[in-house]
């Protein structure tokens, strides 16, 4: 699943998610070109919403889980954490269009982060959830035990069981 990213000025970066947030985040603070001193600030993705993805919070999970495939997300960076324990971000993206105050107002809004039951992965369960009936009777056939006697010959037109 790719993405992009947006940062300095209107630079976008198509990047892969399909991978552990920890290594992404570097990889994405590389392709920023943040120097020895910046690159050891946290970094995050907002969408145009000024939704913040709370990647930091899932490092050792896979990106994948919590960005969508297709979407365009901006590079913030974590200023620092409030006294109630939210984090206040800074725009890494030099877009006045995009970066306005409504947009800004939203970055640091005290809202509930994403965590690993993320919106995203719910529905990407759902999906998965829907399965056609032929794929439901070849499911229920082949979580059926079997032992030596028996072996299963499954095609995508019928199923049938031989003895051996």
């Amino acid at each position: 699943m790719f993405f992009t990213i947006v940062f300095g000025d209107n630079q976008e970066a198509f990047v892969n998610s399909n991978c552990k947030v920890l290594h992404l985040l570097n990889y994405i603070k590389k392709l920023a070109n943040l120097n020895e001193k910046e690159s050891q600030i946290d970094i995050d993705l907002a969408d145009f919403n000024g939704e913040v993805k709370n990647l930091h919070e899932n490092k050792f999970n896979y990106g994948s889980n919590f960005l969508a495939a297709k979407e365009k997300y901006i590079l913030v960076k974590i200023e620092h954490i409030r006294s109630d324990g939210k984090p206040i971000y800074s725009v890494l993206l030099n877009d006045e269009q995009i970066i306005n105050e409504e947009f800004l107002t939203k970055l640091n809004s005290v809202k509930k982060p994403i965590g690993k039951g993320s919106q995203l992965k719910s529905q990407q369960k759902q999906k998965s959830s829907h399965i056609s009936p032929a794929q439901n009777s070849l499911r229920a056939i082949s979580s059926k035990p079997r032992n030596a006697s028996t072996a299963s010959l499954v095609d995508s037109d019928s199923t049938t069981n031989l003895k051996i």
